[in-house]
């Protein structure tokens, strides 16, 4: 369904939570966009991932604030690509 999405470099052991985004040619979110390609395999748009929390790091549940969480987020993805956010969508 997603393939770009096997080897995202994040580390071993996390689970994040997030929402996979489709934008259109003006990069607003186009959730029929997301439909499309969830359907079809030659689906020729991208997606995101826009990530807004950890679940787990390291192999351990956080049971920390969501604030800490945020901050944990920001390291495990310290850049934000077309591909990979941490909850900030970049336009193309």
């Amino acid at each position: 369904m997603f393939p770009e999405l096997i080897d995202l470099p994040i580390p071993d052991g996390t689970v994040l939570d997030g929402e996979i985004v489709v934008t259109d040619s003006h990069g607003k979110p186009n959730f029929e966009y997301v439909m499309e390609r969830f359907k079809f395999k030659k689906s020729n748009h991208l997606i995101t991932f826009c990530v807004f929390d950890v679940v787990y790091s390291l192999n351990e549940k956080l049971s920390c604030t969501l604030l800490d969480r945020k901050e944990i987020l920001e390291q495990i993805i310290p850049e934000v690509t077309k591909l990979l956010t941490n909850g900030l969508l970049v336009m193309a």
